[in-house]
């Protein structure tokens, strides 16, 4: 769905019960390592204002991972480097994606921004776990951004037109950038 940055963050903090908090915020960050390639370096952060630690001086993080600490007795750890966005999701982290960039980009159409979670997962001796609260939450969290992007969104042939659900504000916002992007120069 496309909301702006700022209704995406205060609908997924609303989404977030306080009796199952506190709630953090992690990811992965690509830095070059000491060889040239590149090296996943993972980082979290104790609350979860996405739209403060959305970007970095190199851009903005594509995914980024709420957890709470009272659901998740042992977090993965930050030195697990490749495998650490696969521990998350395991864990049955919520994955935030697209959260802040911009809404409208000329070369890639407009921005969704979602909420996702891995619910349940198999061990590799064949059990079971499940991710109960932590699929309630995400639920609450979707219901929020669909309060929040109550348009259908832009008419059949117009270039905003994707089939997602829009926020008055998020469609006011990639209009204007749309029209600024289309401008003779």
């Amino acid at each position: 769905m496309h909301v702006t940055t700022e209704e995406f963050g205060a609908a997924v903090r609303a989404g977030l019960p306080d009796e199952l908090g506190p709630w953090h915020l992690t990811g992965v960050d690509p830095r070059a390592a000491p060889d040239g390639s590149r090296e996943s370096h993972a980082w979290a952060e104790d609350d979860v204002r996405i739209e403060h630690h959305g970007r970095t001086r190199s851009g903005h993080r594509a995914n980024m991972w709420i957890w709470s600490s009272t659901l998740t007795r042992s977090h993965p750890l930050l030195t697990d480097g490749a495998t650490y966005e696969k521990r998350c999701s395991y864990n049955g982290f919520l994955l935030v994606q697209s959260a802040t960039t911009t809404i409208w980009r000329p070369s890639a159409g407009p921005t969704a921004r979602d909420v996702c979670v891995v619910d349940a997962v198999y061990t590799t001796e064949g059990d079971l776990v499940t991710y109960p609260h932590y699929l309630s939450v995400w639920r609450r969290i979707s219901r929020r951004l669909r309060k929040v992007a109550d348009q259908p969104g832009p008419a059949i042939g117009h270039p905003l037109r994707d089939g997602y659900r829009w926020s008055a504000a998020a469609l006011a916002e990639a209009e204007a950038m749309l029209d600024r992007s289309t401008r003779p120069t």
